[in-house]
């Protein structure tokens, strides 16, 4: 089944777009288990074990059918010597003599060696009695505290925190003309990139996280230990553009426009499930190191912006943000979505009730 849903990614890019949005959303589980969790319950938000779930104060609904996905299963082995041969067995199969020299250190035992993978059940938030506004605390679509609207002081924020994520990698950014239809290259012998300076805000940032995926996992020190097959032009750019995709949508940079894009730009994965497997799961790895990261540089430069501001400048841009909240509120396509803007309003009310307490603006 796996296996299948495996092939039907490589060969239809609606659904590998799905499978993106699967990653950037369970991006702490592996290709092989997010793939199963689609596949056993599409539209799930986020899964937990039965006691996972008992432990937060939520109780799975009666009848529910649990998600199989799959666990490592770890055990402690001993080495020890037999007929001039090295050998290791279970700690838990030692026998009384055995177990004594373990005790003292006359057999050396390797802890937690991965054994194989095991079946285990979760369920999805939608299983159990939680209330639906609290979905969005619980799985979050975006990143905690990451308050981006997408006007254009958000944009250039946000650009800034892309570019100086590439200088935390050492990777240099040049913004000039460049030549024929590219908007953008990855030097890999200088480890440097540059995007054409004629496009937008929003332009530059795409082109640059597709640049950068490029820097993360293509850089020569990287390529000269990568797996033949890996190294293929066509799988570099999949990569490139599908880590570019999961950071993107998962800080809704206008996610419609660059589906769009996405979908009309595929062209068939002529690589085998293994190298297509492989790929995936680095393309997972980096785009969660860039998310984390991207995060942080935004919140540090927001955290700049407020310590420029007087008090009374920051009540004022925080009503300001109120507002323009409040109208998104009406626009809202989902109870989710209206959750996230209802919380998000009462955080900056709260903001301005501690501006004017600890300013003494109350009159």
């Amino acid at each position: 089944k796996m296996n299948e849903n495996i092939k039907n990614f490589k060969k239809d890019p609606k659904e590998e777009l799905e499978l993106l949005k699967y990653i950037s959303q369970f991006n702490n589980y592996s290709i092989k288990n997010i793939s199963l969790i689609r596949s056993q319950r599409n539209g799930a938000l986020g899964v937990a074990s039965y006691k996972q779930f008992k432990e937060k104060g939520y109780q799975v609904q009666r009848g529910e059918k649990a998600i199989k996905i799959l666990a490592p299963k770890f055990q402690d082995f001993f080495r020890y010597e037999e007929e001039g041969k090295i050998r290791m067995e279970p700690v838990s199969q030692a026998t009384k003599e055995q177990k004594q020299q373990i005790k003292e250190g006359k057999l050396k035992v390797v802890k937690d060696s991965l054994t194989n993978f095991v079946a285990v059940s979760v369920f999805d938030i939608t299983q159990t009695d939680c209330p639906t506004e609290d979905y969005p605390v619980l799985y979050p679509n975006k990143p905690e505290n990451f308050n981006f609207k997408g006007t254009e002081k958000d944009l250039k924020r946000f650009h800034q925190a892309v570019s100086d994520y590439a200088k935390s990698q050492n990777v240099k950014v040049n913004y000039d003309v460049v030549d024929g239809t590219a908007k953008g290259f990855y030097a890999p012998s200088l480890n440097e990139i540059v995007v054409d300076k004629h496009l937008n805000e929003k332009e530059k940032t795409k082109v640059l996280l597709h640049e950068l995926a490029h820097a993360e996992m293509h850089n020569s020190k990287i390529m000269k230990d990568k797996a033949p097959e890996l190294r293929a032009v066509n799988v570099l750019e999949y990569q490139a553009e599908m880590t570019a995709y999961i950071v993107s949508s998962k800080f809704e940079l206008d996610t419609e426009d660059y589906s769009t894009h996405y979908l009309a730009s595929w062209t068939k994965r002529e690589v085998d499930d293994d190298v297509y497997l492989k790929s995936l799961e680095e393309v997972k790895g980096v785009s969660s190191k860039m998310i984390d990261k991207i995060v942080e540089n935004y919140s540090e430069l927001e955290k700049i912006k407020e310590q420029e501001n007087t008090p009374l400048q920051q009540i004022e841009s925080l009503k300001a943000e109120i507002k323009e909240r409040d109208l998104d509120k009406s626009y809202a396509d989902s109870f989710e979505q209206s959750a996230q803007i209802r919380e998000d309003i009462e955080r900056k009310e709260e903001k301005i009730c501690d501006l004017i307490k600890d300013n003494g603006l109350e009159d």
